[in-house]
């Protein structure tokens, strides 16, 4: 297919949903609560809200892993780097070895178990603290 029909093809599709999109309503979007992603975590195995627990913890793990690569990448080659450590430091969890997605989910569901005064706050704060607590890096 030539990139003349493609573009004729995308213009075509754009206009046929136009008048859709103009009338449609805006969807509002609200964030979990401790307490919303705490209740999808306990669902049966299976379920959509254990999917999206899972993914959900598994996200914010991973990117406190990533933080903590970072941080080791950036003191390997400056260890006075005050900014690695404020920044990088602050944000990582310290997996000393593989953690399954499961034992993240896991530590979520015990932190939020021990802190009901929390189940207000927004989900990724808890998956955060949860982590945090459970995977402590050595200059926190």
């Amino acid at each position: 297919m030539t990139r003349k029909v493609r573009l004729l093809l995308i213009v075509a599709m754009l206009a046929a949903v136009t008048p859709t999109l103009a009338h449609s309503q805006p969807s509002v979007v609200q964030a979990d609560d401790v307490q919303r992603l705490y209740s999808r975590c306990n669902q049966p195995s299976g379920s959509a809200d254990l999917a999206y627990c899972t993914g959900y913890v598994a996200g914010v793990g991973n990117q406190m892993f990533v933080a903590y690569q970072l941080y080791k990448r950036t003191i390997a080659k400056d260890p006075k780097n005050l900014w690695a450590r404020a920044v990088y430091l602050t944000l990582a969890a310290c997996f000393n070895s593989t953690v399954t997605t499961g034992a993240m989910v896991q530590a979520f569901k015990n932190w939020a178990q021990k802190h009901p005064a929390d189940w207000s706050t927004l989900a990724h704060d808890g998956v955060f603290d949860a982590i945090k607590e459970t995977w402590p890096c050595p200059d926190d």
